[in-house]
């Protein structure tokens, strides 16, 4: 029973996503011709563009949560395993998925891309590590499965 509403969230996250990745895509190209050669990336507090790049880096935040949102539904064909594998899997998917923040890094402010895809990845391979660790611990001692089904 449980399996099946799992599996009903995901299915429906996963098109939500989906169309949120593909209207966002759309609605760049539709904007694109009118936007200027640099346009900001990040926006602080006071709305103001404190980093710029080309007018083209519109495409690269939906493409990465398409992406994402195919990644996550393909991560369902690795629930059958179960355990420790699963759990090995999901920290090593996450830490190679780095790519995703080094790609960036390098474009925008010209790092070194397999550096920075090392040491992003190997701390997304550490805190998902401990943090797998603590919250096993964690789940033995107050048996979180059971209160979020409560």
């Amino acid at each position: 029973m449980r399996e099946k509403q799992i599996e009903k969230v995901s299915q429906r996250l996963f098109i939500v996503t989906s169309i949120l990745a593909v209207s966002l895509l759309l609605l760049s190209a539709v904007v694109y011709p009118d936007l200027p050669a640099h346009v900001p990336i990040y926006v602080n507090f006071w709305d103001e563009g404190n980093s710029f790049g080309p007018r083209y880096s519109i495409f690269m935040w939906p493409t990465v949560l398409f992406a994402l949102s195919i990644y996550q539904r393909s991560y369902q064909s690795v629930q059958p395993y179960g355990g420790w594998l699963k759990v090995f899997l999901i920290i090593v998917n996450l830490a190679l998925s780095m790519f995703t923040v080094a790609g960036p890094l390098t474009f925008f402010y010209q790092l070194p891309f397999w550096y920075t895809w090392l040491t992003v990845g190997l701390g997304e391979l550490l805190s998902m590590t401990v943090g797998g660790i603590l919250i096993y611990v964690l789940n033995k001692k107050i048996q979180l499965v059971k209160r979020i089904e409560e």
